[in-house]
């Protein structure tokens, strides 16, 4: 398996979205996430939104901002 940085957004997004998509389709963990999480697009952005604000130290603008 070959690692890439994570060096913007677009890569966090794709850990992100790569990572749930295996859960997803997990045996054990699979129904588990998918009986809880309704709105997996939804869920997945603020996901990505809180990993790019970790990893990168950046704030992002919300609708209360």
């Amino acid at each position: 398996m070959v690692k890439k940085k994570i060096e913007s957004r677009e890569d966090v997004s794709l850990l992100v979205n790569t990572f749930y998509s295996k859960i997803r389709k997990d045996t054990l963990l699979g129904p588990i996430f998918n009986r809880i999480i309704t709105d997996w697009e939804t869920h997945l952005e603020l996901l990505t939104d809180f990993w790019e604000t970790n990893l990168f130290r950046t704030m992002l603008k919300t609708s209360n901002s």
